[in-house]
């Protein structure tokens, strides 16, 4: 039996069996508040749809072009070849006699109808996903995906193991792990690509939702022939550090760190001598395993190094760098079972992880 719907005020008769998908896509287009001309687009598209109809795979490529910024890219990303993206984004723009794309500039942008659709399409396609992930989930933790984003080091060192634990206790479930500087982090958790972002809690933006994770700490390390590494338990003081040149992280990636310890250090009145800039953790590891210069890390990221004796960490008087991580994830979004889940477990391993890293620090000589 056909369900009149309600549509931002507008009655029309909802599509049969054949198109309850479609009804349902864009059905949450239109349920949202008065709109503009260019959303009211969507409406009139709504009132009008017919056996054909806009779907999921319509709005899928037109959001990942826009978030790609152009077709090369969201053909990539969807596995799909670029005429099919192209043909894609065409039906949608005939099915709600719109121009949704200005094709002409590069990269490629949204009109104002366009955005006003990707706005919406994101949710909607947010909402699918949840829906599966929803009807999963009453079936245990058998099943799902969660589509994860985290910075570089959290990404690199600490979380690996603690997805790879969690799918040997839920085989079925599939963890999508995504590295990025932390600001594209945010981004993505924003855009709705990623369901879930960890990184370090430093300037998240106000429009997110962020849970502490873990706490690490920014520690000073040298190589074991460095001067400072015989120090033992001594505290260095804190002065020593203007004289000693030191290795440090750079580039995009790795900015949110790099504006940490420049505030952590003005705050205690040093201004270092940057003798050398990696835009990579391991680089600046290797080069101060030599003996070249010192470096701040954090400790997580040291601690194989450090249990090995490579490097040595130097105490400093009067100056601690504690840094939060956190969790993140959009303010109305649906926390599914499965995503609640992996918090608590990342939480708790990681909290193992790093009790191991305190008892595998050697013992100062």
């Amino acid at each position: 039996m056909a369900v009149p719907v309600t549509a931002g005020g507008l009655h029309s008769a909802a599509p049969g069996p054949r198109c309850a998908r479609v009804a349902c896509i864009v059905g949450e287009l239109v349920v949202y508040h008065a709109f503009d001309y260019a959303a009211r687009k969507v409406q009139i598209a709504y009132d009008r749809l017919g056996g054909g109809g806009m779907n999921a795979e319509q709005l899928r490529c037109l959001c990942a072009v826009v978030e790609e910024r152009g077709f090369t890219g969201a053909a990539r990303r969807l596995f799909l070849s670029r005429p099919a993206v192209s043909q894609q984004v065409r039906a949608l723009e005939r099915e709600l006699d719109a121009v949704l794309l200005d094709r002409s500039r590069r990269p490629v942008q949204t009109t104002e109808a366009g955005e006003a659709v990707y706005h919406y399409g994101v949710e909607v396609l947010e909402r699918l996903t949840a829906m599966r992930e929803a009807v999963e989930q009453l079936k245990g933790l058998r099943a799902g995906r969660i589509r994860l984003v985290a910075g570089l080091g959290t990404g690199q060192y600490l979380l690996p193991p603690v997805i790879a634990r969690f799918q040997r206790q839920h085989p079925g479930v599939r963890i999508e792990l995504a590295v990025e500087a932390a600001a594209t982090v945010f981004e993505r958790v924003l855009r709705g690509t990623a369901e879930l972002g960890i990184s370090l809690g430093y300037q998240v933006p106000s429009g997110l939702v962020s849970r502490p994770l873990y706490r690490d700490a920014m520690v000073l390390v040298v190589g074991r022939g460095h001067a400072w590494a015989r120090r033992g338990a001594q505290p260095l003081p804190l002065g020593a550090l203007a004289r000693q040149p030191l290795v440090v992280l750079g580039g995009p990636y790795l900015l949110s760190r790099r504006l940490l310890l420049e505030d952590a250090l003005a705050r205690a009145g040093i201004r270092p001598a940057v003798e050398l800039e990696f835009d990579n953790i391991e680089a600046v590891k290797r080069v101060v395993a030599t003996g070249e210069g010192a470096a701040f890390l954090f400790a997580s990221h040291v601690a194989a190094e450090v249990a090995a004796g490579m490097l040595r960490i130097v105490p400093v008087a009067g100056l601690e760098i504690p840094a939060d991580f956190v969790a993140v994830w959009r303010p109305r979004q649906y926390l599914s079972p499965l995503v609640q889940a992996f918090l608590r477990f990342a939480e708790s391993t990681i909290a193992l992880q790093f009790q191991d890293i305190a008892l595998a620090r050697p013992t100062p000589a």
